[in-house]
């Protein structure tokens, strides 16, 4: 048995496998001790002055440990098998400059059990992203684009007779691992309907909040 992991991972695993022993201590801790985030860019904000490393590369860490946890889940395995499989896949790596070396592995096998062990941080990392990433269509951002157009007459050679405001929805969003895009038309009366739905989306976001309080479970915000 063997793991998929994306050519474009491997510098970085290489990366978290030579962190220097202090640096490990820290990451660590701050992996043990710290709450959970909806993402590992949030995770990141909350740990990378702790453990010494920019926010920009302790992203890109953050990001390969989700991968690997959620690898290491879907498997099905006991910790030590998929430790013996992720050790196998990496020192037989196809593309020789990526391969991890022997004994950057057996040097390395505590600190990604102890990583993969933090279910309280990174374990409920990579579930709340896999929750509300797990639909057929993931918004990636929005913009409104509005012109005006002018209403001719029969005789297209005088002065228009009106004009209207015409307003276009553009969304991006993500399907099927590509980004897409579609694009909706939309008059001022479509606009003051989607601020109404918006207004009332964020006051039944508070009354969820409200009515979470007691039991005091955290929610985990982007």
């Amino acid at each position: 048995m063997s793991l998929k992991i994306p050519t474009e991972d491997y510098p970085k695993i290489k990366r978290l496998l030579q962190l220097p022993e202090p640096t490990r201590k820290h990451f660590l801790k701050a992996l043990q001790e710290g709450p959970p985030a909806l993402s590992p860019g949030r995770l990141s904000v909350q740990i990378s002055k702790k453990i010494g490393i920019n926010n920009v590369k302790t992203f890109e860490l953050l990001s390969v440990i989700i991968k690997l946890f959620s690898s290491f889940k879907r498997t099905g395995l006991e910790i030590d098998e998929f430790l013996d499989v992720l050790g196998e896949t990496l020192t037989k790596a196809e593309i020789p400059e990526l391969t991890i070396t022997a004994d950057e592995w057996n040097n390395s096998q505590v600190f990604i059990r102890k990583i993969l062990e933090c279910e309280d941080s990174i374990g409920v990392t990579a579930r709340a992203l896999n929750v509300m990433t797990d639909h057929g269509r993931i918004f990636i951002d929005a913009r409104i684009l509005t012109d005006c157009r002018p209403v001719f007459r029969s005789d297209p050679r005088k002065p228009p007779a009106a004009a209207v405001i015409v307003h276009t929805l553009k969304i991006g969003y993500r399907a099927d691992h590509e980004d897409k895009e579609f694009f909706v038309a939309l008059d001022s009366s479509d606009i003051a309907q989607l601020e109404a739905l918006i207004k009332r989306a964020k006051m039944k976001e508070n009354a969820l909040k409200l009515s979470l309080r007691p039991s005091k479970i955290p929610i985990l915000e982007s």
